[in-house]
C-alpha cells in the first residue's frame, strides 16, 4: 500500500547570518578582498515572502593611533546583498581592504534586514603588513 503525503508540515524560509568562522580567522594583506560567506539556515515561515538585506562594514584599525600622525582608519561597506529567502546558493558581501590600510585589528559589522526583523552583529579580522 502506498504512503500518503504527510501534510503536516510547515513551509520553511532560508535566513542568513554572517559568517563562516574561516572568513574571520585568516589573516588579511593591504589590496585583498575579505569574503564574507553567509550561513543558511532554515526556519519556519513562507519562502519568498519577503526580501532581506545583508549588509557588511569594516570599520578600523581598532584603537588607531591618531595623535601619532597615523592615519585616521578606514570605512568600507560592502555592497548590499538583497535575498528573498528562498534556498539557493549562500551570499557573499565583498570589501576590498585599501592598499595603504594599516595593520591592526578592524571590526566588520553586519546586518541582516528583513524577516519581520533586524539581526546585527560584529566580528574582527586582522590586517597585516603587506609584503
Amino acid at each position: 500500500m502506498a504512503a500518503c503525503g504527510d501534510d503536516s508540515s510547515s513551509d520553511k524560509v532560508v535566513v542568513y547570518t554572517c559568517c563562516k568562522q574561516e572568513d574571520l580567522d585568516k589573516e588579511y594583506k593591504p589590496g585583498e578582498t575579505l569574503t564574507l560567506h553567509w550561513v543558511p539556515e532554515e526556519k519556519e515561515g513562507q519562502p519568498g515572502t519577503e526580501t532581506m538585506e545583508l549588509t557588511a562594514l569594516m570599520v578600523g584599525p581598532v584603537g588607531a593611533d591618531t595623535a601619532s600622525g597615523a592615519s585616521m582608519g578606514v570605512r568600507i561597506p560592502a555592497q548590499p546583498v538583497k535575498v528573498s529567502g528562498s534556498p539557493g546558493a549562500p551570499p557573499v558581501s565583498k570589501i576590498l581592504i585599501p592598499r595603504d590600510a594599516a595593520p591592526g585589528n578592524y571590526t566588520v559589522s553586519h546586518t541582516r534586514r528583513g524577516g519581520g526583523a533586524n539581526v546585527t552583529g560584529d566580528a574582527v579580522i586582522k590586517v597585516v603588513a603587506g609584503g
